[in-house]
């Protein structure tokens, strides 16, 4: 057996993990400086978590990006989600996503951050995207529909993008027949697949074309923004565009982000376990329940720093102002302290509080809409083309899971019509 100590002292014993020694020596030498970028995490997620939660101490420090400490215990996670007070969201990523704006409502802490999800809340209530499920449906059908008839479709690209990207649209009161180029700037900033210098000129366009929308808002007001622009107040005053900017960045960035690549998750999990496949084609009422388990399991939202504003201590740790930490949603939704076999995925897993949305003041605001289109497109594809097979020569994951993981590219072949 090999042990390591991070620098708080807490082993980590790789013998705990069933993998071959040259990714043993791999795993322990990014447990020892810990990089969520490293391709390391991207093929060994699972046991880079097994790892941290072997050790008995959930605590990681690193050196890069300016030193930071990780945690991935689960009530750690919720505690720091519970003390607004002491963490700011303001930069939410490590190192900071080139260009960012100050998001609305999710990088705002405190009475600023409950003020604006006071008026953003009763578009994002379960009742509310309830009655939007309909028109889900309607449009998840069309895009399959039509794969089926070239016998091949991509459902990250040809279905999950494409229906987050018209049903974010459409709800916000944007030009819904632009939302490929609304995607584009969000996709490259989400999965890191361009240059800084391209990620900040993707912000650049996509600001000016929101910009553009809003102006015609104002005149024709539709859609959740037009409400906000009529009737929202915040501390008495009407909304800015700069505040409706910012808005509309963060409802395109948590839709296009985590549920299209989630739904690329979902598909390669299902094709590759037949027998969970058949259960949920022959049991749709526990579609919802698998739904639940999956995003425990793959949780799509990684990570989230946070900046320290005042001196506390964390799992014994000592943080004063400026401190980087890093919360590990995925270590929290693995730990063995809460949930039973966390390594086992357990489609009938119920109760399942899991934090693929996050926890506590800022949880997901789109968790129901995110929840019903993953939905939607579960439903219509084990109804529509139930063996599907995929093309794993075509299949690309995320290469940087270090916020979002999941799937850039799943292909699958059908039965055409």
């Amino acid at each position: 057996m090999s042990t390591s100590e991070t620098s708080t002292g807490c082993p980590v014993h790789h013998a705990a993990m069933p993998t071959e020694q040259n990714t043993v020596e791999a795993i322990g030498s990014l447990l020892a400086n810990f990089d969520a970028h490293s391709p390391v995490f991207v093929e060994n997620r699972e046991d880079v978590i097994a790892a941290i939660h072997a050790s008995g101490c959930p605590v990681l420090h690193s050196d890069l990006y300016g030193g930071f400490t990780l945690f991935g215990r689960y009530q750690t996670v919720v505690d720091v989600h519970q003390h607004e007070e002491a963490y700011s969201t303001r930069y939410k990523s490590l190192p900071t996503t080139p260009g960012m704006p100050n998001l609305i409502p999710s990088a705002r802490s405190g009475d600023e951050h409950q003020e604006y999800r006071r008026l953003l809340n009763p578009h994002f209530s379960a009742k509310a995207i309830k009655a939007h499920a309909g028109r889900m449906r309607e449009v998840v059908d069309q895009l399959i529909d039509e794969g089926i008839e070239r016998g091949t479709f991509d459902m990250v690209m040809d279905v999950g993008q494409p229906l987050v990207g018209i049903m974010t649209m459409e709800m916000a009161g944007l030009t819904v027949d632009a939302w490929r180029e609304y995607v584009e700037p969000i996709h490259m900033a989400t999965f890191r697949t361009g240059t800084p210098e391209e990620i900040g000129k993707g912000w650049a366009n996509l600001t000016a074309w929101i910009r553009k929308d809003i102006a015609g808002l104002r005149d024709t007001p539709k859609g959740i923004l037009g409400d906000l622009i009529v009737n929202a107040r915040y501390n008495e005053r009407p909304l800015t565009d700069e505040e409706l900017e910012l808005i509309t960045i963060n409802l395109l960035i948590g839709g296009l982000g985590t549920s299209q690549g989630f739904i690329g998750t979902m598909a390669v999990y299902l094709a590759s376990h037949p027998d969970e496949r058949r259960l949920l084609i022959e049991e749709p009422a526990l579609r919802r329940v698998a739904i639940e388990e999956l995003l425990r399991f793959y949780s799509p939202q990684t990570m989230s720093a946070r900046t320290v504003l005042q001196d506390v201590e964390v799992e014994g740790v000592a943080m004063k102002p400026d401190d980087r930490l890093l919360i590990a949603y995925c270590a929290g939704n693995l730990d063995p302290t809460k949930f039973a076999d966390p390594m086992t995925i357990n489609l009938r897993r119920w109760p399942n509080k899991h934090m693929a949305f996050g926890i506590g003041p800022h949880t997901c605001i789109g968790r129901h809409f995110a929840l019903a289109m993953i939905s939607a497109c579960l439903d219509s594809l084990l109804e529509k083309a139930p063996d599907f097979q995929i093309v794993e020569s075509g299949v690309q994951r995320v290469e940087n899971i270090s916020s979002i993981t999941g799937y850039r590219n799943v292909p699958v072949s059908v039965d055409k019509r």
